[in-house]
């Protein structure tokens, strides 16, 4: 016997159109971390923000703070929540702008004698006079440069004190002194490794040359010792002298950079 089957419609089951999940039960959580970001370190009293938690984030924004594109993040040290520096977004660059003395040309690192408030001026610097003996005759507020010293000192004369009218107000060292381990405290130094490019700010046309020094620890931070020679033309702009006063000086840094062979 013969059995045909056969339908003329075809019936398609599947899933439903829409599924409605509840989640709002039970007791809310806390929410997770946000990364915030501002004009300085995430201390400063000027830096506004809102309610933190631990392991929130917040990177420095403010390019002429030393910690400049630093990461942070809140948590406990040491029993005590805090700020703490995680990493620095560009890790091997160094960006800084830096007041230098220039003193004869060369710029010059002074550093005061303890308690001495007093610093050279853009205008005092010009007055300063080199001698290995005391300018005579002296008055008030003479700035006298003693070069017999290694360092030299740096004097200022008071009539006020008969006896010993020279004051020592500190010393004047040859180069700057710059921290390089404040911007990379985890790399492995080298000065040969080092890509410096630098602007000395000038109303005249300047010309100078740099030159570096083998890293130096202190404590416990690292610095590195730079040594600018430079010159400016006059208000002529045609004749050429030795820079003296304060400029600025736009520094940047890029550490870890190969060399290529010649």
């Amino acid at each position: 016997m013969d059995i045909l089957l056969s339908s003329e419609n075809v019936s398609v089951y599947g899933g439903p159109a829409s599924i409605d999940v509840n989640v709002d039960f039970g007791a809310q959580g806390t929410r997770g971390s946000f990364i915030f970001a501002g004009p300085g370190k995430p201390t400063d009293p000027d830096v506004d923000l809102p309610p933190i938690q631990p392991y929130d984030l917040y990177i420095n924004e403010k390019p002429s703070d030393t910690e400049y594109l630093f990461l942070y993040q809140y948590g406990s040290v040491n029993g005590v929540e805090t700020w703490s520096k995680v990493l620095r977004l560009i890790p091997n660059t160094a960006l800084a702008n830096i007041p230098v003395i220039f003193y004869n040309g060369q710029a010059v690192t002074f550093v005061p004698e303890s308690g001495v408030t007093t610093r050279p001026t853009d205008e005092s610097i010009g007055l300063i006079i080199p001698s290995p003996v005391a300018p005579s005759p002296a008055v008030d507020g003479m700035l006298w440069l003693d070069v017999s010293k290694t360092p030299n000192e740096l004097m200022v004369y008071n009539s006020a004190i008969p006896l010993a009218p020279w004051i020592k107000l500190g010393i004047i060292i040859n180069g700057l002194s710059f921290p390089i381990s404040d911007y990379f405290p985890e790399l492995n130094l080298s000065v040969d490794t080092f890509n410096i490019q630098y602007i000395l700010r000038n109303e005249t046309p300047i010309a100078s040359g740099l030159t570096l020094g083998e890293l130096t620890e202190l404590g416990s931070k690292i610095y590195l010792p730079v040594y600018i020679t430079a010159s400016q033309t006059g208000e002529d702009l045609i004749t050429w002298e030795a820079v003296t006063g304060i400029k600025e000086l736009n520094f940047v840094v890029t550490a870890n950079i190969g060399s290529l062979e010649i």
